[in-house]
């Protein structure tokens, strides 16, 4: 029975309760409608913060019977009205070592 109620607690919707701060680095999952073939098919969703930029959702989804596969990354709050920008300077060529996360609407130059 404690299993059940932790499956049951899995299907939750994740944008129930923005504000709720026990639904961040849990997973929730959700049948939905496969693209390709039109069978159910499963989506993960992740609510996650990522540190100076924003709160996102984080959606995968797998079809068993086709074998498709999506994945989506979304923002969970506003997008600003205003723009920013970093700046970066790369000193040596580790600093280039690193995973960047930006929105739709990001531009990156390298000089």
């Amino acid at each position: 029975e404690a299993g059940q109620e932790e499956q049951e607690e899995l299907h939750l919707d994740p944008l129930e309760d923005p504000d709720d701060p026990d639904a961040r680095g849990k997973t929730y999952q959700t049948e939905s409608l496969c693209m390709n073939c039109h069978d159910q098919g499963l989506t993960t969703f992740y609510l996650t913060n990522i540190p100076h930029f924003r709160e996102i959702i984080i959606s995968a989804f797998r079809c068993e019977h086709c074998g498709y596969t999506d994945t989506l990354v979304q923002p969970n709050t506003d997008i600003p009205t205003h723009g920013v920008k970093y700046k970066l300077q790369v000193t040596t060529p580790q600093d280039l070592n690193r995973q960047v996360v930006k929105s739709a609407y990001c531009t990156i130059t390298i000089p």
